[in-house]
């Protein structure tokens, strides 16, 4: 049977409304932060209100772990809200970026990126293989990047697949999609995924660069099915 990727361009909330419950096994995101006026004046309340409402919707939806891609020095925005809803936080992981232009020369041990995954108070995760997985800490060189998929906050493809290839799971959510990492990790891995970006212009890129990968796979299954719904 063929893998179904689907491709969703609107605003997650408003999609999530009209999703069967529990039709994922897993979500991975990464929200926007600091996107408006508000969040830009620093306005952290504004960014955790952001956040309920979006983790709200995906909770009442959906009855899965959740791996969120945040800012090391904010993770509170993230936290708070998720443990207003019933949340724990069950493991975290870190990714350093040597290069990271944003830390000057020689601070490469700072934290660029955490990675914290959650599920309801007394739920199992999944894990398919925990060993030697518990925080686990990733290095990315992040200095080249391919052009044809850009997006200011892409994730390297190969750590998000050495994390989902460590959680048992059918179907994969990804809320803010951005260019599609989630969705190619998920094809590389044989599962299905569901990818919703309220941007028409990388839900494009997402859908051009996912088809490049189905088209490239040399794999003993039937070709993926690749749904692009909205644009």
């Amino acid at each position: 049977m063929a893998l179904t990727h689907k491709i969703i361009c609107g605003d997650c909330i408003e999609v999530m409304k009209e999703m069967e419950s529990d039709s994922v096994d897993l979500v991975v995101t990464d929200p926007p932060y600091g996107m408006s006026k508000a969040f830009q004046n620093d306005n952290l309340e504004d960014q955790k209100d952001f956040n309920r409402t979006w983790l709200s919707e995906l909770t009442r939806r959906f009855d899965c772990p959740i791996l969120i891609w945040y800012k090391p020095s904010s993770i509170d925005e993230i936290i708070v809200p998720a443990r207003e809803l019933g949340l724990e936080l069950k493991d975290y992981f870190h990714l350093y970026k040597p290069n990271d232009i944003a830390f000057p020369r020689g601070s490469w041990i700072r934290i660029s990126e955490s990675i914290m995954l959650f599920s309801r108070k007394g739920r199992d995760v999944g894990y398919i293989d925990r060993k030697p997985y518990a925080h686990d800490t990733y290095i990315w060189n992040h200095t080249k990047k391919d052009k044809s998929f850009y997006h200011p906050a892409v994730k390297p493809l190969e750590v998000v697949i050495d994390i989902l290839s460590r959680i048992k799971f059918d179907t994969v959510l990804d809320v803010f999609l951005g260019s599609g990492t989630t969705s190619v990790a998920a094809e590389r891995l044989g599962r299905n995924s569901i990818g919703i970006e309220i941007s028409k212009e990388y839900c494009e890129i997402a859908y051009k660069r996912l088809l490049n990968e189905v088209r490239q796979a040399k794999l003993d299954r039937e070709p993926s099915i690749i749904e692009r719904i909205g644009f």
